[in-house]
């Protein structure tokens, strides 16, 4: 009945819509290669920019036939934008101030698989003349495998949350496969780490919202959705929305104390705030790090910069303002007007499905029937991604929208829904259209060091 109620028209089981793994498998694999051979094969003149060539010549040492930097191989085709400072990162480490904008998180795990490759493939345990390129492979290769934990781990998630509906789920899980994130979710990137992370912690807190509120089950899993969720904000910064869902349990369990005090809901309240500061901690981990390294010597050392004497000091916050021009309203200039017109499509459907869902989780797909815990988290994550939206419109480059996007599950429930709808039909089509496009025209231009990026 749910499965009925969330399709609006009866949905089909999995038997008649085939392997929900199978049909996810081949689609990912299709369209993975699609994105890749545009990315290889599909130029459209020389780089834009000569980054990659330059970082990967001077990897190598100056008489390796390969010393001038080639961009013929799918790592350098595929290290471009801010690809560069994770596999730097990775490679050589932090070095530059401006580099802690990007995770260092990402970075470790490269540096990380890239030794486990290095030992695995040439014997040695330390960077040599390999190139130069393993840590940026490492990066597509955990780009790949994440994007797939993320497209299996939002299945699993909405058939959760919707009832069982395997329509709607199999549906919302091809959109995460053809996101407009495109070739973000192939590249040395942190979209599809965060992406993975964020689809599984939300469901790790799904599947204990089917137990008591306070029960060890349930506290348990909201302890371990904190411990995901804070290592999705240690990838990316904008992880820290996802702080809400903590927040709304809590508040739910102070309600639930204030009409009958009971322990469960201390328990609960208690295993809430410990899952937001696991969150938070993504955050101020590094930026502890960074103090560590640049603040020591107190304020008579010449060289401390002059953010480590800020009320809170964060060393992304400076970064971020100084050297990318980050703040409100800031990219509302002339100049950026092209940026906003090629934003506006994801724009328009975080917000407009982050709007309807929160004031009901049916325009989601989700069923009326469904558990109050599980539509009060639908509503949560809503609010959340269009907080990201939001800020995103007044304070981010405005263009990164398509790839953020990439980590939030709502709009695609609400994609979904609108392509079994027949009165919204059209809308669900029209979005499909414009991913596939964005995503394929993406993969061409990020080749070649051309925006979007």
């Amino acid at each position: 009945m749910a499965s009925k109620a969330a399709s609006g028209t009866g949905s089909p089981s999995s038997a008649q819509l085939g392997s929900p793994l199978l049909v996810l498998t081949v689609a990912f694999i299709a369209w993975k290669a699609f994105i890749l051979i545009l990315s290889y094969g599909a130029l459209i003149g020389p780089d834009y920019d000569t980054s990659t060539s330059l970082f990967f010549a001077l990897l190598l040492p100056p008489s390796s036939p390969s010393a001038s930097g080639s961009g013929d191989t799918l790592a350098a085709r595929l290290t471009r934008w801010d690809a560069i400072y994770f596999v730097h990162g990775a490679r050589i480490g932090h070095v530059y101030e401006q580099e802690w904008a990007f995770s260092p998180a990402l970075s470790l795990a490269l540096r990380w698989l890239a030794a486990r490759a290095r030992a695995a493939l040439l014997g040695v345990t330390t960077p040599a003349a390999d190139g130069g390129e393993l840590e940026a492979l490492a990066g597509i290769a955990l780009a790949h495998a994440s994007h797939g934990v993320a497209v299996l781990a939002l299945h699993r998630l909405t058939m959760l949350l919707s009832g069982g509906a395997a329509r709607l789920s199999l549906l919302a899980a091809l959109l995460c496969v053809v996101s407009p994130a495109g070739v973000f979710l192939s590249a040395p990137y942190a979209e599809s780490p965060f992406s993975a992370l964020s689809f599984v912690g939300v469901w790790i807190l799904a599947a204990g919202y089917q137990h008591r509120r306070g029960s060890p089950a349930r506290s348990v899993a909201v302890v371990a959705a904190g411990a995901v969720l804070g290592a999705s904000t240690a990838i990316r910064s904008n992880g820290l929305a996802s702080g809400l869902l903590f927040a709304v349990e809590a508040l739910q369990a102070a309600a639930a104390f204030g009409k009958k005090p009971s322990l469960a809901p201390v328990v609960a309240a208690a295993a809430a705030g410990l899952g937001g500061i696991l969150v938070a901690l993504g955050s101020v981990i590094p930026q502890y790090v960074a103090y560590t390294i640049y603040c020591t010597g107190g304020p008579e050392n010449a060289l401390r910069p002059p953010w480590c004497d800020s009320t809170v000091p964060s060393i992304y916050s400076y970064v971020q303002d100084v050297y990318w021009n980050v703040g409100f309203l800031r990219y509302w200039t002339p100049n950026q007007i092209p940026l906003f017109i090629l934003a506006a499509p994801v724009l328009t459907l975080l917000m407009t499905s982050g709007w309807q869902v929160l004031h009901g989780p049916a325009a989601a797909g989700m069923a009326s029937g469904c558990r109050a815990d599980h539509r009060t988290l639908v509503r949560a994550l809503a609010a959340s991604q269009a907080i990201v939206a939001l800020l995103a419109l007044t304070s981010y480059h405005v263009q990164v929208i398509s790839r953020l996007a990439s980590g939030y599950a709502v709009w695609y429930w609400w994609i979904a829904s609108c392509l079994m709808n027949k009165s919204r039909h059209e809308i669900g089509r029209a979005a499909v259209i414009f991913m596939v496009m964005y995503a394929g025209i993406q993969a061409v231009l990020f080749s070649t060091f051309l925006p979007p990026a």
